[in-house]
């Protein structure tokens, strides 16, 4: 646990520095495309709701209806400035509510200056502090780092994309009552048709057919914050329904109990890469989930990756970064093929390695079969409450009674043998205890759910038919 999270730190701290050098260089590429300012700022802050209202806080957004048009610009970036300044606002905040707005500062012809802002009612600046707070590697306190984490090269990198796009931004803090942040980029206006198209299979184009996609179960397996949020904000426009995933080992997991119509699956990833949770998926899971199209996400097409990619088993793969009508294409190409998994129906059963093992409880029980009935059954009787119980705590963001509950079911969990759930239970009695991810607790608490009604099911099986 200790060398899993001082590997994020250091990812996060990479992830910055890379994006700082590359801004630094001159080499970093602004896209001039065409997209709707509403829906790319209404996508990130979308992305933020669950994590703000786990705080108690209220988050707000208001678009004045003169910049509620289509933009000629990189939506890429600002999605990149808009999610560092809220998730700023997030972590920082505490009583109060979160406030973003877009309004048309001026207009010069074809060229609209856009003014945002992201106003928070939290901890505050010092004043001393806010001539500094854009410098690289900055904080407004020593103690920030150890309290909230990051690296000081947010608000850097925010204002660097700020200024490569001719803009400007500002900040305006009082100690103890909040922060407001607000920049201001020039756009050309822009219309329908500059929105992005994609080649069909004839000579004409069109636009991306927004329904065609509707209710395809795609999983988005990618570690970084930044790429997953700005995935899945384009497949929401597409109307998928989307799963997440931070790494190879849990989309494992996702697939075990769920169907999907295509896999977009990054290839670094940490615990366990891209690669070997494509073989994983081929050689070790029943099909049709075998035979799930997979898609590898790399940052290095080059024919020696490319080459890698299928040799794991992957059918395709796309460059990163890449543009809405790439993703497009490529999830039609194979969903068409392939067609949408049927969801199974209540009460159907589907081969899968079983999640509960009695061979410890038999070999601490000498194979007492009283006494092994008896744990069966009181694990049987007493899991469903608990996690009711626990549900119950995650409503009112009670983090340290989520935790003490995961804490009680770890011991019979290691009686039924399900050792498949120990880093999942650990992770939720730890993320509890320290008040640490806990945005991260309710996907777990749901995943553990899904286990355990599974492992009470077979268990039912068990005492029926073996005692």
């Amino acid at each position: 646990n200790a060398i899993k999270n001082s590997a994020e730190n250091l990812k996060v701290i990479i992830n910055d520095i890379l994006d700082l050098s590359v801004i630094e260089s001159g080499k970093l590429k602004l896209e001039k495309i065409g997209f709707s300012l509403k829906y790319q700022v209404v996508s990130v802050i979308e992305t933020f709701m669950y994590q703000a209202r786990e705080k108690g806080l209220e988050l707000e957004y208001e678009i004045e209806k003169d910049v509620d048009r289509i933009l000629l610009g990189d939506p890429v970036r600002l999605n990149q400035i808009l999610i560092n300044l809220i998730n700023n606002a997030v972590k920082f905040t505490h009583v109060g509510k979160i406030y973003v707005g877009v309004k048309l500062k001026r207009q010069s012809g074809k060229t609209l200056h856009v003014e945002f802002s992201v106003k928070d009612t939290g901890v505050g600046i010092p004043e001393e502090k806010l001539d500094t707070i854009f410098d690289s590697f900055s904080q407004a306190d020593e103690s920030v780092t150890r309290r909230y984490g990051g690296t000081g090269l947010g608000l850097s990198i925010c204002k660097q994309l700020v200024a490569l796009q001719q803009g400007t931004m500002l900040v305006e803090s009082e100690e103890n009552e909040g922060t407001t942040f607000r920049f201001t980029i020039p756009y050309t206006a822009g219309e329908a048709k500059d929105l992005i198209k994609i080649k069909s299979r004839g000579s004409n184009t069109e636009l991306v057919n927004n329904d065609q996609l509707a209710g395809k179960r795609i999983l988005m397996v990618e570690d970084n914050d930044i790429n997953r949020m700005y995935a899945v904000s384009i497949l929401k426009k597409w109307k998928c329904e989307i799963d997440t995933a931070e790494n190879g080992y849990i989309a494992l997991e996702r697939i075990r109990n769920h169907d999907y119509d295509i896999i977009l699956m990054d290839v670094q990833m940490p615990v366990m890469d891209g690669y070997e949770a494509t073989k994983n998926i081929r050689k070790t899971l029943p099909p049709p989930k075998s035979d799930t199209p997979i898609i590898a996400l790399t940052a290095n097409a080059i024919k020696g990756d490319s080459d890698k990619c299928f040799a794991a088993g992957m059918n395709d793969y796309i460059s990163k970064p890449f543009v809405p009508e790439d993703l497009y294409m490529i999830i039609t190409k194979y969903t068409r093929q392939v067609g949408p998994n049927k969801a199974v129906k209540s009460g159907e059963t589907r081969k899968k390695k079983r999640i509960t093992d009695l061979s410890y409880l038999k070999k601490v029980s000498n194979a007492d079969k009283r006494f092994m009935q008896d744990m069966i059954e009181a694990f049987v009787n007493n899991t469903p409450s608990s996690i009711k119980e626990m549900k119950g705590y995650l409503e009112k963001s009670e983090w340290e009674s989520v935790s003490q509950v995961a804490h009680k079911i770890k011991p019979s969990a290691t009686l039924m043998g399900m050792d498949t759930l120990k880093p999942l239970i650990h992770k939720i009695e730890q993320y509890g205890r320290d008040g640490t991810k806990t945005e991260e607790i309710p996907d777990l608490v749901g995943l553990l759910s899904e286990k355990c009604k599974i492992a009470c099911q077979e268990l039912t099986y068990i005492l029926q038919k073996e005692f």
